[in-house]
């Protein structure tokens, strides 16, 4: 089971990025686009998707096509992912869940699969630019059946986007 909240503030004022314009619901085109329709950096979205499609099966489909390759480090984790098109949003910042999903993937990753994460609280701290994100878990506590991981999100590796804390629980047989 699952539950989230969150709370959003209008950045910007009146100097934003204006909103997208409410499209109905017969708005949307139903035919998929053909490939020449896409531009370049579309087009590569698309063979990333394809090259994650045919990939390694023991990844899930999804850290494959964001290239999410977490590996343990003395006192945790850490993992890179390119940035671009395939995780961005509409200004090229990286969307906000993919930069949850990278924390969240990399503390899991720390602690390894006998564990599962219970709870996570994530403070937006800047925007995710660069030409990579770089994640880094550390384990603070690693009790019998309990387990605290934070977690820094950074551009090119030098300056914050994101800070997690992640609460994590031992598996049962």
């Amino acid at each position: 089971m699952c539950s989230g909240s969150g709370a959003f503030i209008v950045l910007g004022g009146p100097n934003a990025t204006p909103s997208l314009p409410m499209r109905r619901a017969g708005d949307y085109r139903n035919a998929p686009l053909d490939p020449e329709e896409l531009t370049p950096a579309e087009r590569d979205v698309l063979a990333r998707a394809e090259a994650a499609m045919d990939g390694d099966s023991r990844f899930p489909f999804i850290e494959r096509f964001m290239g999410l390759s977490p590996r343990r480090t003395p006192r945790g984790a850490m993992a890179r992912c390119a940035n671009g098109l395939h995780i961005g949003n509409r200004v090229g910042h990286v969307q906000g869940g993919i930069s949850l999903a990278l924390a969240a993937a990399t503390a899991s990753h720390a602690l390894g699969d006998e564990w599962m994460m219970s709870n996570v609280s994530a403070w937006y701290v800047g925007p995710g630019i660069g030409r990579q994100i770089e994640a880094r878990s550390r384990i603070v506590h690693l009790g019998a059946r309990t387990a605290v991981v934070q977690t820094t999100l950074t551009n090119d590796g030098t300056e914050a986007m994101l800070q997690v804390t992640s609460g994590h629980a031992r598996r049962t047989a």
